[in-house]
């Protein structure tokens, strides 16, 4: 009996230190302060200039090409110190050639005409790359592990990577789909279309966010572990497109969409924080208690909780993505 009670008191000493760890983890992520912004895209120096992949870092540019040929940077992800962009350069022809950037250096990847990249993720030394080949007179998109590409199904959207494990979201059959490792899982019944674009993964539980159509409207939907939950009523077509977890706190990106308007929104916890009418945004990340937005409209632009500054005096400008450290 003695050992019985010694046995129960460890648990729940045990318990209690767990629980104080893991919510000790998650209140100092909300605490987290910026240490640097890193966003990517494109820059057109002048009316008749080529596009050039571009990176910000803190608001101060970079070119990753030399403005030879149309090259778009899509997607950012930094691993310690090393920063990882892809995206696509055209080559003498005028064809898309695929391209990895690390630290502002081009890495052999791939030299295929017609391709492109569109997302990179790293874990560990594994880095995975997203991105289209033209094959048997199609694209086909493919998954890139260290330089193997493996065919991927469906239309993929977002990829994330936890514990060797690598998940995609997207749109296969006209329905919301998670592949795990290739193994492919829907998110909705079938019965009306739907769709999957973004993935986080928070202490081992799989967050997605996308839509699904319920009658004549589509409904912003957030899923974990495969659970659904409405971020919108089905009133207005809405849609939600990118989540970014800190702490406890689940905030997600998205839009409504009417005849005349398409108006953008962020929700933090199921709930609306931040609305703009007429307003387009790209991807979401927080930290701390901020949330940070890219938009385009009048060049590229970095949103901070509802407010922009400008990246860009270029003639041009586009941003396309997202990567913050913190402190």
């Amino acid at each position: 009996m003695k050992t019985i009670k010694k046995l129960s008191i460890l648990i729940i000493i045990f318990c209690i230190l767990s629980c104080s760890s893991n919510d000790s983890s998650n209140e100092d992520e909300t605490k987290a302060t910026v240490k640097d912004i890193y966003v990517c895209g494109l820059e057109q120096r002048s009316s008749t200039g080529k596009y050039i992949a571009t990176v910000w870092k803190n608001g101060v540019a970079t070119s990753l090409t030399d403005g030879t040929n149309d090259a778009i940077a899509n997607d950012i992800t930094v691993s310690g110190n090393d920063v990882y962009v892809v995206g696509y350069e055209e080559n003498v022809n005028g064809a898309q050639v695929a391209r990895l950037w690390k630290n502002g250096v081009q890495v052999d990847f791939v030299n295929t005409p017609r391709s492109a990249a569109d997302f990179v993720e790293v874990s560990g030394n594994e880095v995975y790359i997203i991105g289209l080949l033209y094959e048997n007179n199609s694209n086909v998109q493919k998954i890139w592990k260290n330089g193997i590409a493996s065919t991927l199904q469906g239309d993929t959207r977002s990829m994330a990577v936890n514990n060797n494990d690598v998940y995609t979201v997207g749109i296969q059959d006209g329905n919301a789909r998670v592949w795990t490792n290739g193994a492919v899982s829907s998110l909705t019944n079938g019965y009306s279309s739907s769709g999957a674009y973004d993935v986080e993964i928070k202490n081992n539980d799989v967050y997605i966010v996308g839509a699904e159509k319920i009658g004549n409207a589509s409904v912003a939907r957030l899923w974990k572990n495969g659970v659904a939950s409405n971020l919108s009523d089905g009133k207005i077509s809405t849609t939600a497109l990118n989540i970014s977890i800190t702490g406890k706190d689940v905030y997600v990106s998205g839009y409504e969409s009417t005849s005349s308007q398409f108006n953008s929104k962020v929700w933090k916890n199921g709930e609306v924080i931040w609305y703009k009418e007429n307003f387009k945004m790209n991807d979401l990340q927080a930290v701390g208690q901020d949330f940070y937005l890219l938009t385009n409209l009048g060049g590229a632009k970095i949103v901070k909780n509802g407010f922009s500054e400008d990246l860009s005096s270029a003639y041009n400008s586009y941003a396309y993505a997202l990567f913050i450290t913190t402190n």
